[in-house]
C-alpha cells in the first residue's frame, strides 16, 4: 500500500530538515576533517541528539552563554570584543568602561544578568618594554570588585598576590557611575544636580573602597598586610629580597608601635 500523501509529506520535510542542519554543522564543524564528518554522519543517522555538538576545535571571537531565558550568564571573548560592564541587563556607557579592551578573558553574571566578576588578562609590547597584567576577580553584590587574585607587571615594578577591599553598600556601582556620567554632561543643570549627590556620597564616606588586605610580592618583598577601614597599613608581615624578615605594627598615623626583631 503506497503511504498516504501527508505521510509522504512529513518524511519529504524530516528529511529535508536533517539534509539542511548536515549542511549547516559540516560548515561549522568542518566536516572535511574526520571528527567533523564522523559528527554529521551521526547527527544524519539519527544516532546524536540535535542538542549535543561535540567538536574538537571551535575557532570564534567570542562565546555568549546564556540562560534558559536569555540573559547572559558567562562571556568568552577576545580583547575586542569583550563586553561592556552590565548592570541589570543594562551596559554602562561606553566612556565609562574602555580601559577594559583589549583584555581577553571571561566576565561572570549574576541572575539578575550584573556583571559579578571575571577572568582577564593583557600583554602589551610597546618601545622596546612590556606591560603584563592578569586578574581573576569577583565582584560584592551590585558593586564593583571585592576579591582579586592579580598580577601586574611593566618590566620595572612587579605584583602578584591576592587582594580584597572593603566596598560601599550604601549605593550602588550603577548608581556612582550615573553620578560620574552626570558630572561629565554637557547639561548645566544635570552637571549641578550630579555634582551635588557625588558630594553628598563622598562626605557621607560612601566614595571609599579601601584595600584592607594583600598578600603576596611585590619587587621581590613577600608580604602579608593588613590595613583599618580608611585603608591605612596596620600590620605587616614582610620577608624582603635581602631574605630579612620582620613584623611591623602601625597607629592609624603610620608610626611604629612594634617591630620585630627590634633594630
Amino acid at each position: 500500500m503506497s503511504p498516504h500523501p501527508l505521510e509522504r509529506r512529513v518524511r519529504f520535510l524530516t528529511g529535508a530538515t536533517i539534509a539542511l542542519t548536515s549542511v549547516l554543522l559540516a560548515l561549522v564543524l568542518g566536516a572535511a576533517s574526520p571528527a567533523g564528518a564522523a559528527w554529521v554522519q551521526h547527527l544524519a543517522a539519527g544516532v546524536v541528539e540535535a542538542d549535543t555538538v561535540r567538536a574538537d576545535v571551535i575557532i570564534t571571537e567570542r562565546v555568549n552563554v546564556v540562560q534558559p531565558d536569555g540573559r547572559l550568564a558567562v562571556v568568552v571573548s577576545n580583547g575586542d570584543r569583550i563586553p561592556d560592564p552590565i548592570f541589570q541587563g543594562e551596559e554602562f556607557p561606553p566612556e565609562i568602561s574602555e580601559g577594559r579592551r583589549g583584555s581577553a578573558g571571561l566576565v561572570f553574571y549574576n541572575a539578575d544578568e550584573t556583571e559579578s566578576g571575571g577572568l582577564i588578562h593583557r600583554t602589551v609590547r610597546a618601545d622596546g618594554g612590556y606591560e603584563a597584567f592578569g586578574a581573576l576577580t569577583f565582584d560584592q553584590f551590585e558593586q564593583d570588585q571585592t576579591v582579586a587574585l592579580a598580577y601586574d607587571d611593566d618590566g620595572a615594578s612587579r605584583r602578584a598576590g591576592l587582594h580584597v577591599w572593603d566596598r560601599p553598600t550604601e549605593f550602588t556601582i550603577k548608581e556612582l557611575i550615573d553620578v560620574v556620567v552626570g558630572v561629565r554632561s554637557e547639561d548645566p543643570d544635570a552637571r549641578a544636580s550630579a555634582q551635588e549627590r557625588y558630594e553628598a556620597m563622598r562626605d557621607a564616606g560612601g566614595l571609599d573602597a579601601p584595600q584592607r588586605v594583600f598578600v603576596g610580592s611585590e619587587n621581590r618583598t613577600a608580604e602579608v598586610r593588613l590595613q583599618d577601614t580608611q585603608g591605612r597599613p596596620r600590620i605587616r608581615l614582610i620577608v624582603d629580597s635581602l631574605d630579612v624578615a620582620r613584623l611591623v605594627i602601625l597607629d592609624a598615623d603610620g608610626e611604629t608601635v612594634l617591630r620585630l626583631p627590634e633594630d
